[in-house]
């Protein structure tokens, strides 16, 4: 039997919740409560839940910052999120705290049992609008940087050009010839979709790369 303890101020909704853990199979509701430290106080006299779904928005102690100490209290049991809040900050720093899936209480009913029981098994269950969040962060936080973009070659011949020395110069420092020069600068501003040195002098200050 899977024991689940529920952490949710709004009553309607816990017990209509409570309602339907219980009555599916494999599934109890250890307790249901209202705040952090009602539940704290309970679970510490009982033994802890194999899962706990967690609201955010919670008087008292709010959800989002009581998560670490959740997690520490009760290092086996598995954090289910399930608030209305789809800001992206907090998403990210819900999972970042230890939670382990992030439902939202817009999801149908049945995929809200469905991602308990995901959970259970291992899964990390997301509404399709946390999963977009995670994903745009994920692709933003591996997008490659200036440094990456441009060869080591343009780097030179940009940080040369950003020291104001004419590309006649800049190709005689480098010991190549002034149509590769050219062709770098080309290059360069292909690369960081610009249409002139001003712009890619910018965005390499910008990137910190001058």
């Amino acid at each position: 039997m899977l024991e689940i303890a529920l952490i949710e101020d709004h009553y309607e909704f816990r017990e209509a919740l409570r309602e339907e853990i219980d009555a599916h199979e494999g599934f109890c509701c250890q307790g249901a409560y209202g705040s952090v430290p009602a539940a704290l106080e309970a679970i510490g006299r009982e033994r802890f839940p194999d899962i706990l779904v967690l609201d955010l928005g919670l008087p008292i102690v709010d959800g989002l910052a009581a998560l670490p100490d959740l997690r520490k209290a009760m290092p086996r049991t598995k954090i289910l999120v399930l608030t209305i809040s789809e800001d992206r900050v907090r998403v990210l720093e819900a999972l970042a705290a230890g939670a382990n899936g992030y439902l939202l209480k817009t999801d149908p009913m049945e995929r809200i049992i469905q991602g308990i029981a995901n959970i259970a098994r291992g899964e990390a269950p997301m509404s399709p609008a946390i999963a977009e969040i995670v994903l745009r962060t994920f692709q933003k936080s591996i997008t490659p940087g200036l440094s990456e973009i441009l060869t080591t070659r343009e780097l030179e011949v940009l940080q040369s050009l950003s020291e104001g020395q004419p590309r006649k110069i800049v190709a005689s420092e480098l010991g190549i010839s002034e149509n590769t020069v050219n062709n770098h600068v080309r290059h360069i501003y292909e690369k960081l979709n610009v249409n002139n040195l001003s712009g890619a002098l910018k965005k390499a200050a910008e990137g910190g790369l001058i």
